[in-house]
């Protein structure tokens, strides 16, 4: 399926119910499928969001995730989607996957176009609610990475995603050094795993259908 047939046949799709939480734990992490009652909290949580962002080359849908700097906190140097917590001056969750998008990334939110939104999740380590918000540039865009958040920017067909060539089941390193054995896509010499993972597992399983 081409580019643009494939934009509109997900924007349909996205009108549907969508797959939730079922399709999300098939990516989770053992340790929150043994501690369920991290599901369900967000009743003291932040509220964030993330772009799952969609672009062509050849007439085929690529995506784009971020390597995060280094810094001192749970997500420091994982690889995930662009965006971040929402502020008092975002009207929506919406706005916020496209502000933090343009200040991490470097492409103008006037250049997106949103189809629509995911399940939330809740994160437990860093007690966020994660908005996954679904959009599309028609044009490969022009990557202006900020240095300080993000450390390097990795697109990949969706294709090789759906067609189930990058998962695998590796073992990470967590930020108190615990090694666990963990339900993953290998983009190259990248590993993607827990939240973000499990939020591709629903996009995919919406794809899929």
């Amino acid at each position: 399926m081409d580019f643009r047939n494939f934009i509109h046949t997900l924007d349909q799709k996205l009108r549907e119910p969508l797959p939730g939480e079922k399709a999300q734990l098939k990516m989770a992490p053992a340790t929150r499928v043994k501690f369920p009652e991290f599901l369900r909290d967000g009743s003291r949580s932040r509220e964030a969001a993330v772009l799952i962002l969609l672009f062509p080359v050849s007439n085929k849908a690529r995506i784009v995730f971020i390597k995060r700097a280094t810094y001192d906190g749970v997500h420091s140097g994982q690889i995930s989607l662009p965006g971040g917590k929402k502020e008092p001056s975002d009207p929506s969750l919406t706005e916020t996957a496209l502000r933090e998008t343009e200040e991490e990334i470097g492409i103008c939110r006037d250049k997106i176009s949103v189809l629509g939104t995911l399940s939330k999740l809740f994160i437990p380590p860093s007690n966020f609610e994660v908005l996954p918000v679904v959009g599309f540039t028609d044009a490969e865009p022009e990557f202006t990475p900020r240095k300080e958040e993000v450390d390097m920017i990795i697109t990949e067909s969706l294709d090789k995603f759906y067609s189930g060539e990058l998962h695998r089941v590796n073992y990470v390193k967590t930020r108190d050094v615990q090694r666990m054995n963990v339900r993953c896509f290998a983009v190259r010499d990248h590993i993607i795993w827990g939240a973000t993972a499990m939020i591709l597992s629903e996009f995919l399983e919406i794809i899929r259908s």
